[in-house]
């Protein structure tokens, strides 16, 4: 839910990298027309106020106010809106709500337009293949299945394929588009030899922990449910967080973080989420150990590591292989020993002290120097995990960039009437979370077909 744009020279990147039509001023825009920020301090230059994603600060303000003269007392700027002209420093985060409740792309867009006469949507339906004429190269439809029944669909016009940085490049390899090594091996006709899947990108996370000498009012479920039924309380709240703060450790002068660090307040509600399955034993009592902690998440906005994504079959219901290779570049690693040392500094402010913040160490560590580079390089190989931002996995990127998949008005190179409209695309990571870059992709690429089709 976190609504983060992403940073002027991402965009700017983009360009430079040789996708006309991809500067900030290029999708600033889209921004403005996709997004309503509510907010009594709106810049109007920068932000939209009357788009259907709505978009609003963390209405729990007084985490924020209790905290801003920590943020301060370690360097941290207190800005007011990072979506804006300065994006280094620290701010209440902002989410995809209203009332209380998450606005998606299904709420913002799906619902209002469900009774048009030319828009139909057919749920739990599997697309399978999408439909490719060999001879003209060209895609002319997609087979799916539904409730165990195998189906059609033509387009008179293009394909659009919108199924994420995962879902996409399976399902071009699926359909004959990828690597020709990688479609060999699972007896797939090739169509077009691609880099489909041959760069995965993801924001890693590290979670740190910290026991506090302070308390919330208890809150039963039944209370909390009741709550947010009025729009208010802790199920209002993207989990408990209260601030993101964004720095770059290696250019204190840049305008463009490397790292986001996002803080959550202890919840006042015994909810158990589910967690991953696939932790060590040794990690999981350390998580046991976590109960009613503050958490600060450092994110590694534009990682060195890339990774791959393949197929496991040529079965659509295979999952794919992911290989996030994480830290598989020794800079990302010192990255993360960098911002750790800017954040750990917490723990010496004068509120740290007033609520006796206490760093919860990594048990498999301790054989090291505590606080020394070797005993942080430990933790991070124990702690770290994928950011779940995936992107880049079919790349936009002139034809002569090896990873090239997309052109700069996200057509498929060498297959015509086929247009990817999601995160795989991205040539860059953003310096924050995709939500709300993936809704302007999808505004900017509805105008690319208006003007294609003169609609």
């Amino acid at each position: 839910m976190a609504y983060v744009r992403g940073n002027k020279g991402d965009y700017d990147n983009w360009a430079a990298l040789g996708n006309p039509g991809w500067s900030f001023d290029d999708v600033l825009p889209y921004f403005k027309k996709l997004e309503n920020f509510e907010s009594d301090r709106i810049d109007v230059d920068l932000r939209g106020f009357a788009g259907p994603v709505n978009s609003v600060n963390n209405k729990e303000e007084d985490y924020f106010d209790k905290f801003s003269s920590q943020f301060t007392e370690i360097g941290f700027d207190i800005i007011h809106d990072y979506n804006a002209k300065k994006q280094i420093g620290a701010a209440r985060n902002q989410v995809h709500a209203k009332l209380g409740k998450r606005v998606s792309g299904a709420t913002a867009y799906v619902t209002p337009a469900i009774t048009r006469h030319n828009f139909n949507v057919t749920i739990r339906a599997l697309v399978t293949k999408i439909l490719i004429d060999d001879f003209e190269k060209k895609a002319y439809g997609v087979e799916f299945i539904k409730n165990g029944q195998r189906f059609t669909a033509i387009a008179k016009k293009e394909v659009i394929l919108s199924a994420g940085a995962i879902n996409t490049p399976q399902l071009l390899m699926l359909s004959g588009i990828g690597p020709s090594n990688e479609l060999e091996k699972h007896c797939i006709p090739i169509i077009k030899n691609l880099p489909v899947g041959n760069q995965l990108k993801d924001h890693s996370v590290v979670p740190l922990s910290y026991k506090i000498n302070s308390t919330e009012e208890h809150v039963t479920l039944r209370e909390a449910i009741s709550d947010f039924l009025d729009g208010k309380g802790i199920l209002t709240r993207s989990e408990n967080r209260f601030a993101f703060s964004f720095v770059n450790t290696r250019n204190e002068t840049s305008p463009v973080p490397n790292i986001e660090f996002s803080f959550d307040y202890p919840s006042p509600l015994d909810i158990i989420l589910p967690s991953q399955s696939n932790f060590t034993d040794e990690n999981l009592k350390y998580r046991e150990l976590l109960s009613g902690t503050f958490n600060i998440a450092i994110f590694l906005l534009h990682p060195k590591s890339s990774g791959t994504l393949k197929l496991k079959s040529k079965n659509i219901l295979d999952y794919p292989l992911i290989d996030i290779n994480i830290l598989g570049d020794i800079e990302d690693m010192e990255t993360f020993h960098d911002s750790i040392k800017i954040i750990t500094k917490i723990g010496e402010t004068k509120l740290a002290k007033k609520y006796n913040l206490q760093l919860i160490e990594y048990p498999s560590c301790k054989e090291y120097c505590h606080n020394s580079k070797e005993y942080w390089f430990c933790v991070l190989k124990y702690l770290i995990e994928p950011g779940l931002h995936a992107s880049s996995t079919a790349k936009m990127a002139p034809k002569t960039d090896p990873l090239a998949v997309v052109d700069s008005k996200l057509r498929v190179y060498g297959i015509k009437g086929l247009r990817i409209v999601d995160c795989s695309i991205m040539p860059t990571p953003i310096s924050g979370h995709n939500n709300a870059a993936a809704f302007m992709i999808g505004e900017k690429a509805a105008d690319m077909v208006k003007r294609d089709y003169e609609i």
